[in-house]
């Protein structure tokens, strides 16, 4: 009798110890899917995911990456010899990424915000409400920015608008297991092809400004060549001029000093009203021809040369009456 109750007694204990297991196995494994609610983190990045992958799941590339392409090839036509090389591979490499499916969206960002559970379905599925929006990424952005300004000042050309995504209203559902991911979603095919538009064209923008840097990369580098070509032209005429001035100034002082007393006393307050006029006439010659400062000294430095050489002229006339 003894044995039949202990008996008992082991077998109520093992029924209450499993029943115990079970209930704890049940918390636990109810823990994580309260985790993976709506607004956790992983709900989050299961709508994320569904967005970037529905968008570029949808053929909406010609809107702009073949507006790309077109203005790549203009700019091959116009582009160096040695550049156009570049030119035909982001051609290449945007017509591949206008083709390609479920591209990484590293470039942009999907923004959710205002989450809220809508309760569980039949199903078990999660029932979510939250309001998302899709904007590039600041490099993205800087990206887009920059070729747009490239284009503009290089080939007066205009990127085309990346849409602006609004924060817009999304219904959509996640799975209670696991991978979790979202099933079901009223996400529209229309702002969805707006949503692939801006992330090809953002992703697509590096690609096609690295051709266009490495043309204005090779302009900027002529146009340095040229300017230091000037600066040294107008370094040896500006040096010349100097001396011409020095030789006029010789010419003009040795002569007045060869005059008689008499004819530099006549002229002496016909030459300081000639000084001053010669000064005002060359350096507002210079300002009007220059802005630059080299190149203003040069004008006025070779005025003065000239009108001294003409007043040499004039004193060697009026010496010999």
């Amino acid at each position: 009798m003894n044995l039949l109750a202990s008996w008992k007694l082991l077998g109520v204990t093992l029924l209450l110890a499993a029943s115990a297991f079970i209930a704890s196995c049940t918390e636990q494994s109810a823990e994580p899917i309260a985790a993976r609610g709506c607004g956790g983190d992983v709900g989050r990045d299961a709508l994320r995911d569904y967005v970037m992958k529905t968008s570029l799941a949808r053929d909406t590339s010609p809107e702009g990456v073949t507006r790309l392409i077109e203005i790549m090839r203009y700019g091959s036509s116009l582009a160096d010899e040695q550049v156009r090389a570049q030119f035909d591979d982001a051609i290449a490499s945007l017509a591949s990424l206008g083709g390609s499916k479920n591209l990484a969206g590293d470039s942009v960002a999907v923004i959710i915000k205002e989450v809220s559970d809508r309760g569980v379905s039949n199903d078990g599925s999660v029932l979510c409400w939250a309001r998302r929006a899709v904007e590039p990424a600041p490099a993205g952005m800087e990206s887009l920015e920059r070729l747009a300004t490239a284009l503009s000042s290089q080939y007066d050309l205009t990127l085309p608008a990346a849409p602006q995504i609004a924060y817009l209203p999304i219904f959509y559902s996640i799975s209670s297991s696991e991978p979790v991911r979202v099933v079901e979603a009223d996400l529209a095919g229309r702002d969805a092809a707006r949503i692939g538009v801006l992330i090809r064209l953002v992703q697509s923008a590096p690609i096609a400004l690295a051709p266009i840097e490495t043309q204005q990369a090779r302009l900027r580098a002529y146009e340095k060549e040229v300017m230091e070509a000037r600066g040294a032209v107008l370094s040896a005429d500006l040096a010349e001029a100097r001396y011409s001035l020095a030789t006029s100034k010789n010419k003009l002082n040795e002569l007045w000093a060869e005059l008689d007393e008499g004819m530099r006393q006549k002229l002496s307050s016909r030459q300081s009203v000639w000084i001053k006029q010669r000064d005002a006439r060359c350096n507002l010659t210079a300002k009007e021809r220059a802005t630059e400062e080299n190149q203003r000294e040069l004008i006025e430095v070779q005025c003065l040369a000239n009108e001294n050489e003409r007043r040499v002229r004039e004193l060697r006339q009026l010496a010999t009456w």
